[in-house]
């Protein structure tokens, strides 16, 4: 893999998007969901569901991190004009 492919290919980046974007999603449907439901008593569940969606919030900042620090270092090596 050359310098120009691993400057576009970021796999663990999007892994840590996607399973951030899950995370804080998914808690965000379920917690509308409880509310809608079971009325806007505290539970366990809205508690759980706070904790997964900082938890996505997390990984999401995670992988943006990365991947801004990847293509910074990488900016180094390939050359911005191309021959």
């Amino acid at each position: 893999m050359d310098l120009e492919d691993a400057q576009s290919s970021s796999h663990e980046e999007i892994f840590l998007f996607a399973g951030g974007n899950s995370l804080a999603g998914g808690s965000f449907f379920l917690t509308a969901e409880q509310l809608i439901t079971e009325g806007a008593a505290l539970n366990s569940v809205l508690f759980f569901c706070g904790g997964l969606a900082i938890a996505g919030c997390i990984l999401i900042w995670v992988g943006y991190r990365q991947i801004k620090r990847r293509r910074a270092r990488l900016m180094r090596y390939v050359p911005k004009d191309k021959p």
